[in-house]
């Protein structure tokens, strides 16, 4: 039996996809944002869900989560592999998904390791995940070091990390990926802007 939480997830992804109605202005060849209206922007095949790795805080659930579906833009349906973000909250009635973030498509090439991170829901309910780029150097634990200094850290368990607070959190925020024997090898910079 799936417990309440996840199923909330999964009641999130059997949506009908929404309408795109925003997309910012990116440079050729980078992704674009888009915001949809009354659905996710894309049609999740559910016997795919996977659940990668869970974390919780005082009063909600964080999930990494993968599947298959396609992307629904423009009334053209794109097959592809997905990977998201969804944080859960406890509500009078039930366990229900409060926002979520992710992407899908091929994975990044990097040359020096590097967490391919996505949140949301700062600065009150900070959440944020992503899959690790190792660069063929092994990595042990990655942190999160937030504006108001507020420290976050996770295992790379799967090869992503989940990050979640109950405490304000302010962006920008630095990613510190470190190897097994505790040494830092990697360091980059992470929401460094507000979302379009």
């Amino acid at each position: 039996m799936i417990d309440a939480p996840r199923q909330a997830v999964l009641n999130d992804l059997a949506r009908p996809p929404g309408t795109a109605h925003q997309r910012s202005q990116g440079d050729p060849g980078q992704p674009v944002a888009v915001v949809w209206e009354g659905g996710p922007g894309f049609e999740a095949d559910l016997a795919t869900v996977r659940f990668v790795k869970e974390r919780a805080s005082e009063h909600r659930r964080l999930y990494y989560v993968t599947f298959d579906g396609a992307l629904v833009l423009d009334e053209q349906r794109m097959p592809t592999h997905f990977a998201y973000v969804y944080p859960v909250e406890k509500h009078l009635r039930g366990w229900r998904v409060s926002g979520g973030s992710g992407g899908g498509g091929d994975e990044l090439s990097v040359r020096e390791p590097w967490v391919n991170l996505s949140g949301g829901g700062w600065p009150d309910h900070f959440y944020a995940g992503g899959s690790v780029l190792d660069a063929g150097i092994e990595i042990a634990r990655v942190r999160l070091t937030c504006g108001n200094n507020v420290v976050l850290e996770d295992d790379t368990a799967g090869g992503v990390v989940l990050f979640i607070t109950e405490q304000r959190v302010e962006l920008p925020a630095a990613i510190a990926l470190y190897d097994p024997a505790g040494a830092r090898v990697a360091t980059h910079e992470a929401f460094g802007r507000a979302p379009v």
